[in-house]
């Protein structure tokens, strides 16, 4: 019998979708990811939390931070231990998944991320990682190819947001 599936959201994610809905589509945005949130079939570590701050946390408008900071204690569930995180930096390519760019705060979610998913995985659920970031760069692995190499799905937000139903499909090229 196949597991619950369960979307890891990353940082990224979460901050791309007033880009993808505008102002005025956000709220009903986070309403439907509310929902999947309250049935357990959304998730995110506690870092997220922390990197949506620094990305405007102060701002009374920036929703993606103030709704991950008002469903944070739901949310992280699955929070990975410092040893599950361990294994994932010491996986000799993932451990590529740190930005060497980025200040040491807030702690980078990426490594969290993967972490959490590995676990979600070894309960029997079918965790997919929804995150913008899919392409590789010099010193840094992407979320996308970190998910391949240990046999986890990778999705981004927009094709989520179009299968759960919560966005009509738009056809870029028109």
């Amino acid at each position: 019998m196949a597991g619950q599936a369960i979307w890891v959201f990353d940082t990224s994610a979460l901050g791309e979708i007033r880009a993808i809905v505008g102002k005025a589509g956000e709220k009903a945005i986070f309403q439907g990811l509310t929902e999947l949130l309250q049935s357990d079939a959304l998730v995110y570590p506690s870092q997220v939390v922390a990197e949506l701050e620094k990305r405007g946390g102060t701002d009374p408008g920036f929703l993606p931070y103030h709704w991950a900071r008002l469903y944070k204690k739901q949310a992280t569930r699955f929070e990975p231990v410092f040893e599950e995180v361990r294994r994932v930096l010491e996986h000799p390519q993932t451990r590529h998944i740190l930005d060497p760019n980025k200040p040491d705060q807030p702690e980078e979610a990426d490594p969290y991320i993967l972490a959490m998913a590995i676990k979600i995985k070894k309960t029997g659920d079918i965790p997919t990682v929804i995150s913008q970031e899919i392409k590789d760069r010099a010193g840094k692995m992407s979320i996308a190819s970190a998910c391949g190499l240990h046999q986890l799905l990778s999705l981004r937000v927009e094709p989520f947001l179009v299968d759960r139903g919560l966005l009509e499909y738009r056809d870029r090229n028109h």
